[in-house]
């Protein structure tokens, strides 16, 4: 009877790991389940990517050729390591909320020491020395590095303006018709050439992003057109 394809059941699983535990490896089942091993890499040579299954097949004169080939690659040609610098000098993303929670938990109730005080020492006065108001709640939106119109759309006085326009439109799109979805409130006079209306409700209009940015392209090509009349 052909067991292939057969998959034990969990209570069998328990009882072959029961029975196993504790129990050392013969050396030549460990050269039986390499070599194995290595043939499945040949025909399938993806199956031991990613995952928990990528095997520590390789002996250490291997990994040791490996190196002394990769050396020698990089001496050839040395461009290839220059990538490599750049790409490892590149900053990288914000870390997910997993990671730092795991971050957070390895280094509590570390004491740190004197010379990683005094190097943050160091940083802290040259941010202070750069922005006085480093530090501070808030701090950001008083940069003085922060364009002076991005605070004006993020404040208090543009979201009430924009709630206005939306339940007068009644949150319905004014070139579609269609009520709901993703809204913007497009200024009608130039929210940048009109600084004297950007708070006037008579100068919003509700419209879906989709259709905002169509009015946006629309009034590009007019401009572009307009340009070469002249």
């Amino acid at each position: 009877m052909s067991t292939k394809g057969y998959r034990h059941t969990a209570e069998a699983k328990a009882k072959t790991a029961a029975t196993h535990r504790g129990r050392k490896q013969q050396p030549e089942w460990i050269k039986k389940r390499t070599e194995s091993r290595l043939k499945t890499i040949r025909e399938r040579g993806h199956y031991y990517k990613g995952g928990k299954k990528t095997p520590h097949i390789y002996t250490a004169e291997e990994r040791r050729a490996s190196s002394e080939r990769l050396k020698r690659h990089l001496e050839e040609h040395p461009e290839h390591l220059e990538k490599l610098r750049v790409a490892a000098n590149q900053p990288k993303g914000p870390l997910p909320e997993y990671r730092r929670k795991q971050i957070s938990e390895l280094h509590k109730g570390k004491k740190l020491s004197e010379d990683h005080k005094r190097k943050l020492a160091i940083v802290r006065a040259r941010n202070h020395a750069e922005n006085p108001n480093y530090g501070k709640r808030g701090w950001r939106k008083e940069n003085p590095l922060t364009p002076r119109i991005h605070l004006i759309r993020c404040s208090v006085e543009m979201a009430k303006w924009r709630n206005i326009v939306f339940a007068r439109d009644d949150y319905t799109c004014r070139l579609c018709g269609v009520k709901g979805g993703k809204l913007n409130a497009h200024h009608m006079l130039s929210f940048k050439k009109f600084p004297q209306f950007r708070f006037s409700a008579w100068n919003g209009a509700t419209l879906h992003v989709t259709c905002h940015r169509r009015v946006h392209d629309l009034m590009r090509a007019d401009y572009r057109d307009s340009l070469l009349k002249r």
